[in-house]
């Protein structure tokens, strides 16, 4: 890691400035499914007790609702631009709400909005129920600051664990360096990244264990370790499983790689048995850890990840029973292919800020480079390392796993198929893996250098612009979602009549929180990632290895 570490350490010390100044921007709630998340925290650290279906969030979130802005996605009683546009009193009383400090002695009282997140498991929300303590005479807006930034904090640093790991288990082979460097420039390159991460969410717990499941994945496969390494490895992913259901495909894709040694094995009895009992271990012990919840939900709602709308499902005949009557091809197409995959590119905060399409062009000519240059790697050399195995077979279920979500909503809501593939930023330590390969084998393609360079360094020109068109719109300039349908000449006008004050522009955000500190944090954090890809263009970091085409020794 040693040429690549000056890279590696501005880039990491970016990410970390730029993703707490972006949990800071944040008006409060903002963040995706916010105002579920926090009220399961709460009720854990007031009650002991998590939420069951058709229980309401806290009456806290639907009394701030009630005089404060909120996310679109709600839909809210007041939007930014209704609010800030709103009496004087009116402001007044939201921003004591955001601002004031709340009372420690209030007692947990159920609200009457239906806690849709209910069907997570609990142990993200018992980790920060100590936080929410903590912090329970604290103003709304920086009590969800301090629970934001540990939650990014878990993300930060599973990318930071998975960047040793490659650094110091991957030696063997030449690419190591590099992928060494992909977790590091992983926030630079997707910058769906940050909303994702800097909110109340528990895909960040996700992102942190699976770097802890790849740390003992070295041990276990990788240096043929011994039966305590899978039993340690078990017991990673079941915690892993008590986090968030969207863990199955990585430890579904455990599953069929070490099902797969055993086959290999087949010939030698030795091998065979060891192998044998080491996935026999990894499956009891994950099964152990976990399956006591995924048991329950089956018990008590007859839909083992206990989903709202597997349970709506049921109630409705079932998928194919729905897909008979409302599937609709070109919405599937639109949905869950074109729609998953735009969600992972960006799709803005719980309000949905998104620029026009075309300003995803370069991210998507980007990411497409990257997947082909991996495919065209594997496909010429004939040999994929282990862990790429893993990888690939991770995020060939999760695809699956988002499909089969959006046919379920196909099926329960005509004409909808909400995508929502920003999750897949959980397994950013693992795909890292394919996309630094992916890098090296597009750079050595002819001509390609400068193009690859440029797409590089643009993911972060949309972060800048993406987030300031957030910021306007958190500050009430406009009322439309900016997408490619939504936005009108009425709205750019607006824009521009807010672009001309940034003093007020800079009162309203001072209303929904602390742009002083945040608006800082996030642009030295923003700087410094820029220079850190500077640093890796200028230096040839994904250069060194183009004589890496020969075939590998694969690493299992």
């Amino acid at each position: 890691m040693r040429p690549h570490g000056f890279a590696v350490i501005t880039l990491f010390v970016g990410s970390l400035v730029a993703g707490l100044g972006f949990c800071a921007l944040l008006p409060p709630f903002e963040g995706f499914d916010e105002t579920a998340h926090y009220s399961y925290v709460q009720q854990i650290a007031q009650t002991g007790t998590w939420p069951r279906l058709n229980e309401p969030v806290s009456a806290d979130v639907d009394d701030y609702l009630k005089v404060a802005p909120g996310p679109a996605a709600l839909p809210p009683r007041w939007t930014y631009r209704a609010f800030f546009k709103a009496s004087a009193d009116t402001v007044h009383g939201g921003a004591a709400a955001i601002h004031t400090k709340s009372d420690p002695a209030r007692a947990w009282h159920a609200g009457t909005t239906n806690n849709w997140e209910r069907q997570q498991p609990p142990f993200y929300y018992t980790l920060l129920a100590p936080g929410w303590v903590l912090s329970r005479d604290w103003s709304i807006y920086s009590q969800l600051f301090l629970l934001r930034s540990i939650s990014y904090l878990f993300a930060w640093s599973g990318l930071v664990i998975a960047t040793f790991t490659f650094a110091r288990g991957w030696g063997v082979s030449s690419i190591a360096p590099v992928q060494a460097v992909g977790p590091a420039l992983w926030p630079a390159l997707f910058p769906m990244w940050f909303p994702e991460m800097a909110r109340l969410g528990n895909d960040s717990l996700v992102l942190l264990i699976l770097a802890l499941a790849l740390v003992v994945i070295r041990k276990a496969i990788l240096q043929r370790g011994k039966t305590f390494h899978f039993a340690l490895l078990g017991a990673v992913c079941g915690l892993g499983l008590l986090t968030k259901a969207t863990m199955l495909p990585f430890v579904a894709a455990l599953g069929v790689f070490l099902t797969w040694r055993v086959w290999r094995g087949r010939n030698d009895i030795s091998a065979f048995r060891t192998s044998v009992s080491q996935l026999l271990v990894f499956c009891l012990v994950t099964t152990a850890v976990a399956g006591w919840w995924y048991t329950k939900n089956l018990i008590d709602y007859g839909d083992f990840i206990g989903t709202n709308q597997g349970v709506a499902l049921a109630e409705q005949g079932g998928l194919l029973k729905g897909l008979s009557e409302k599937f609709s091809l070109l919405m599937f197409i639109r949905g869950g292919i074109v729609g998953n995959f735009l969600s992972f590119v960006w799709s803005g905060t719980w309000s949905f800020i998104q620029p026009r399409l075309l300003a995803y062009i370069p991210l998507i000519i980007l990411y497409v480079v990257v997947a082909t240059g991996w495919i065209w790697h594997s496909a010429k050399t004939k040999v994929i390392p282990s862990i790429e195995v893993i990888a690939a077979l991770t995020l060939i279920f999760f695809i699956v796993a988002m499909l089969h979500l959006t046919l379920a909503f196909i099926a329960l809501f005509e004409g909808y198929s909400r995508p929502g593939a920003w999750h897949l930023h959980a397994f950013a330590p693992l795909l890292a893996i394919l996309v630094a390969r992916g890098l090296v084998e597009a750079t050595a393609w002819p001509h390609a250098g400068q193009l690859l360079g440029a797409l590089v360094l643009y993911p972060l020109l949309f972060l800048l612009f993406a987030t300031v068109l957030a910021l306007f719109y958190f500050a009430g300039c406009f009322d439309s979602r900016l997408d490619i349908s939504h936005f009108s000449h009425s709205d750019l006008a607006a824009l521009a009549t807010c672009a001309a004050s940034p003093r007020e522009v800079f009162t309203h955000l001072t209303t929904l929180g602390n742009p002083a500190l945040a608006l800082p944090m996030f642009s030295a954090g923003w700087l410094t990632m820029l220079a850190g890809v500077v640093i890796v263009i200028f230096r040839g970091l994904f250069t060194l290895t183009h004589a890496t085409s020969a075939p590998q020794r694969t690493c299992d």
